[in-house]
């Protein structure tokens, strides 16, 4: 019978015997690396895994793994992970990986471990027990067990009995405790924390010729006569507007900002109404992979609800240019505008700008900043050699502040709180300035630097369409 069987299929047979071999293998590898473990790991597996595991510590590896309640395939990837992390890398090898690829599947977001008990373990390895000791006169801890083996307790057994959840006021009790010792690595630490527990946007560490985000600069200086090719807006335009002097002092200072915070700058100077157009038909279609923040800048003549281009065509800020850049490829991602114009309502008969009807998914408008230098019906000054108010006063909170522990929207309110503190003459009289910020980022956005940017792009009209990025 036994015989027959083979005989009728046997590609059939050579099928089912490789995968029973392959399954074995897979098994009995995962029983031979828990063989080499000591109590030791094991000690650190369960700190690890504390969020997941009963109050009594297992003493061997074997029994670890029959308290994890998971598939087995969920076993042999969490082994995995804990070798990673308590650097047995040699191991890893008899699970058929190493250093090198766990270090790119953990990026990519497949880790099981709390990342807030990760950092707690990273902290054990650099204290010594003597630091333990400290710590528990300093934090005050009394109902630490008084038993022999508590005497010199490792850093692990002592924050998974003090520590055993991770609250926000344990965090901070323990950030002050760490100060008084001086812990070389508390900058690192409370970084790490506050990460972890505001969940702010991943926004990457910037090198040179790895930018974090993309900015894009409008600079409108000059102005000229409507170009005749734009039949339909010839109609709305407003007399000549004068050249904004001083605004190449706003630019150069924003350029020197955004680069040194990690962007790769896009410069355009005095475009008309078609080619600016087109920039933004560019910006629709371009693929953000490689960028983590989208941050565009316009700085121009302005009336309400609009911006000018340098043929002195008015464009809607919102309906021509923002929520036609906000695509899908920018959904998940931070879209921060900067907008130097006056918003003032110079022509009588144009539309209100909160009756304009826009027809926009709004799930692409999350995570969406706009950072206004006036409020509706109001102007925005600029004074000749020093820039406008708006942008120098931004310039200047986002260069003194540490951007990398004080959110966006923070910095904005500084920002516009040094606004509101300036006067000036105006037209015989003396005058103010109120920004006005509308944000929907609902998660906190700090800003990294980068020590050496990367060259600067500046295109003007002539060369809008050949921009080497878009």
């Amino acid at each position: 019978m036994m015989n027959t069987s083979v005989n009728s299929d046997s590609s059939i047979d050579m099928e089912i015997c490789c995968d029973a071999v392959s399954y074995h293998q897979k098994d009995v590898n995962f029983m031979t690396v828990l063989s080499y473990l000591v109590p030791n790991d094991v000690k650190k597996f369960y700190f690890l895994c504390l969020d997941h595991m009963p109050k009594d510590c297992p003493k061997t590896a074997e029994e670890f793994f029959l308290l994890w309640n998971t598939s087995d395939n969920d076993k042999y990837n969490l082994l995995k992970e804990l070798l990673f992390y308590i650097k047995k890398y040699k191991l890893l090898i008899m699970l058929n990986t190493c250093r090198h690829q766990m270090e790119t599947n953990l990026k990519k977001g497949s880790a099981i471990i709390d990342s807030g008990r990760l950092i707690l373990y990273n902290l054990c390895e650099d204290l010594r027990n003597s630091d333990i000791n400290v710590l528990k006169t300093v934090l005050n801890v009394k109902d630490v067990p008084t038993n022999p083996e508590w005497r010199n307790v490792a850093g692990e057994e002592f924050f998974g009995f003090w520590l055993r959840e991770i609250t926000k006021e344990k965090i901070k009790e323990l950030q002050n405790a760490l100060i008084s010792i001086e812990y070389k690595e508390i900058r690192k630490f409370e970084d790490e924390f506050r990460t972890y527990f505001e969940k702010p946007f991943p926004l990457r560490t910037p090198f040179p010729g790895r930018p974090c985000g993309l900015a894009i600069i409008f600079n409108f200086e000059k102005f000229d006569f409507p170009s005749e090719t734009i039949v339909d807006k010839t109609q709305k335009r407003l007399m000549h507007l004068e050249t904004r002097t001083g605004t190449r002092v706003d630019e150069t200072a924003l350029v020197k900002l955004w680069h040194k915070l990690g962007f790769d700058v896009l410069v355009f100077k005095d475009l008309h109404c078609n080619s600016m157009m087109q920039i933004i038909e560019q910006l629709q279609s371009f693929q953000y992979t490689n960028y983590d923040i989208f941050m565009g800048c316009i700085l121009s003549h302005g009336s309400r609800g609009n911006i000018y281009t340098s043929d002195n065509i008015p464009v809607d800020i919102y309906k021509d240019i923002v929520y036609k850049i906000c695509t899908e490829a920018l959904q998940d991602k931070p879209k921060l505008f900067v907008i130097q114009a006056c918003q003032e309502k110079i022509n009588q008969n144009e539309k209100s700008f909160d009756n304009v009807e826009l027809d926009n998914d709004s799930t692409l408008n999350r995570y969406l900043m706009m950072a206004m230098s006036t409020t509706p019906l109001n102007l925005s000054f600029r004074v000749d050699k020093a820039g406008s108010w708006f942008i120098q006063d931004l310039v200047d909170v986002f260069s003194c502040s540490d951007t990398t522990s004080t959110d966006i929207y923070e910095l904005m309110n500084n920002v516009n709180y040094k606004v509101t503190r300036r006067s000036g003459p105006y037209n015989n009289k003396t005058v103010t300035q109120t920004p006005e910020l509308r944000i929907t980022v609902m998660r906190p956005l700090y800003l990294k630097r980068l020590e050496k940017p990367s060259p600067i792009q500046k295109l003007n009209s002539a060369d809008a369409s050949n921009c080497p990025l878009l």
